[in-house]
């Protein structure tokens, strides 16, 4: 038994409750016109066999809503045994010793242009000069030339070749500005503790083993400043979709459920969860936003300017 299929019998189960709210919905309005028409027409109902045919009738109403009801909670019960069922064999895979970091083996994968447009958007909201900002992986040039403002900006990778690549986009002056790190042992002690203002992981918790993803999060948290914020792509597969991808080996299984536990265990608050349709390389496009407790302050008043002097 596969992920999938528990999450496929799942939708499938959860479209029925939806068609069955879609009857009620359309059995309550005829109910309620009954009834209506009942009262509108009292003085024109002269038998007491008219009058029983009407009520036996929003009688049959009633119970088929009641015989509805009982479906729901039967089929509800069910759903409650499939959500365990998923996350024990999530278990399994989340905390597989097997189970790699992949992020170096996986090549760039693209996304539509309305869905960039959306990240791309999602990034302005914290791209502030006021404060530090980090970009983790830099396989993505776009997005590192819409988080300029950020002041000054990091850019970390575990190759350096991308690191080299993304900055090579900018003009000299603006390139030994960047703050440049490679990432080794899975560690983030390089960067400034307590400092930073927002931080982007982009398509890199999709190839990452949920220890890894621990470890991270716990330290980009030790980085943020107070109301800092993280924002991260993964794979939701609480998604069909998405955990299709994880089966055929596209990307390392994640969830959102998983993950919003584990953010909040941590200590960060959640902010964001976003899922977009997106295309047949990449089933979906998911991110969310988690932010380190407190207000974002600071004394800065204004960008830092130098001159480079001869000796």
């Amino acid at each position: 038994m596969l992920i999938s299929d528990l999450i496929r019998f799942k939708n499938d189960l959860l479209s029925e409750i939806d068609e069955l709210s879609l009857a009620d919905r359309a059995i309550d309005e005829c109910r309620a016109k009954l009834v209506r028409l009942k009262e509108a027409n009292n003085e024109s109902i002269t038998t007491v066999e008219l009058f029983e045919k009407i009520n036996s009738n929003i009688i049959q109403y009633d119970n088929i809503l009641m015989q509805h009801h009982q479906i729901k909670l039967s089929i509800e019960s069910i759903l409650t045994d499939i959500d365990e069922n998923i996350v024990k064999l999530a278990q399994t895979v989340l905390y597989n010793d097997n189970y790699p970091f992949k992020y170096n083996s996986q090549r760039t994968v693209t996304i539509t242009e309305d869905n960039l447009k959306k990240v791309i958007a999602a990034i302005h909201q914290h791209n502030d000069w006021h404060y530090p900002g980090v970009q983790l992986t830099t396989r993505d040039p776009i997005l590192t030339e819409n988080m300029v403002s950020l002041d000054p900006l990091y850019l970390c990778d575990f190759d350096q070749s991308f690191i080299d690549q993304t900055s090579s986009k900018f003009n000299d002056q603006y390139n030994m500005r960047l703050r440049k790190y490679l990432i080794q042992n899975h560690t983030l002690d390089f960067l400034p503790q307590g400092q930073i203002g927002f931080m982007i992981a982009w398509l890199m918790f999709n190839y990452t083993g949920n220890d890894y993803v621990v470890t991270y999060l716990k330290n980009i948290l030790n980085c943020l400043r107070s109301g800092g914020v993280f924002m991260f792509s993964y794979n939701n597969c609480d998604i069909l979709e998405s955990c299709q991808d994880y089966e055929a080996n596209k990307s390392n299984y994640q969830s959102k459920k998983n993950l919003i536990k584990l953010c909040q265990e941590i200590g960060y608050e959640i902010i964001e969860s976003v899922d977009l349709p997106n295309n047949d390389e990449l089933k979906y496009v998911s991110w969310m936003k988690v932010k380190k407790p407190g207000q974002l302050t600071t004394i800065k008043r204004h960008q830092v300017l130098g001159q480079l002097l001869e000796k």
